[in-house]
């Protein structure tokens, strides 16, 4: 165990491993996070070294872009969409992806899967305005505070909290966690950072409409014929 600790950004966490390294400061708001922190999965200690160099290698090359606009948009892009991959590859069960759109009981939300939306039309146009609002620059507040919740609970269940839930400087953010119980803000390692999110490329816009357009009407026809797109 001593030997594997040793091994840059490999991090061990519960008999699990990770690569776990921080994002310089000037990249961040082009990536959208502060950190890689990427699973290695069920693999044994020496494949997870193999994973941590490859990783390490190709972050190394990002990292080194950084004077190059161009390849630092493209980078930023490429991030996103291998983060979008892993995320649906292996969805959180505790951010559900759907919620019905127009019926709620007593103000609940009630969440579903994808293939059992009752009105996939009107999800299509709840992603459309939140794309519209990423791209913006301003995405909804929901889904952070989804996050934030549930950091909450872990908190209150006395789970070991290891990472911070470091969070953009959304407007309505900063005084929402402001309202909370501050010992549990602190306990949970909860921070609201100074940036303010970029505006989503238009590449990664694009690609949230096309989301929108798979899940309100299937794929039977594709956006460019149907003239979504131009």
């Amino acid at each position: 165990m001593t030997d594997e600790v040793k091994v840059p950004y490999l991090k061990i966490d519960r008999g699990r491993y990770f690569y776990q390294r921080r994002v310089p400061q000037k990249l961040q708001s082009h990536l959208g996070i502060k950190r890689w922190q990427i699973p290695c999965g069920d693999v044994s200690y020496s494949k997870a070294v193999q994973m941590v160099v490859t990783w390490a290698e190709e972050h190394d090359q990002v990292i080194s872009d950084l004077r190059n606009p161009d390849r630092l948009v493209t980078a930023g892009i490429a991030n996103a969409r291998e983060a979008k991959s892993r995320r649906d590859n292996d969805p959180d069960p505790l951010l559900p992806r759907f919620y019905e759109m127009t019926e709620q009981r007593d103000g609940e939300k009630i969440y579903f899967t994808r293939e059992a939306l009752p009105r996939p039309w009107q999800a299509a146009a709840v992603m459309m305005t939140e794309a519209e609002a990423s791209h913006k620059g301003t995405p909804p507040l929901d889904g952070f505070i989804s996050m934030i919740e549930y950091r909450i609970e872990e908190v209150e269940r006395g789970d070991d909290i290891d990472q911070k839930l470091s969070l953009p400087n959304l407007p309505g953010l900063q005084a929402y966690v402001a309202q909370l119980d501050q010992a549990k803000v602190s306990a949970g390692r909860i921070e609201v950072r100074k940036t303010t999110m970029m505006p989503l490329y238009d590449e990664l816009y694009q690609d949230l409409l096309i989301d929108a357009y798979d899940v309100g009407f299937g794929l039977t026809c594709s956006p460019e014929m149907s003239g979504v797109f131009g």
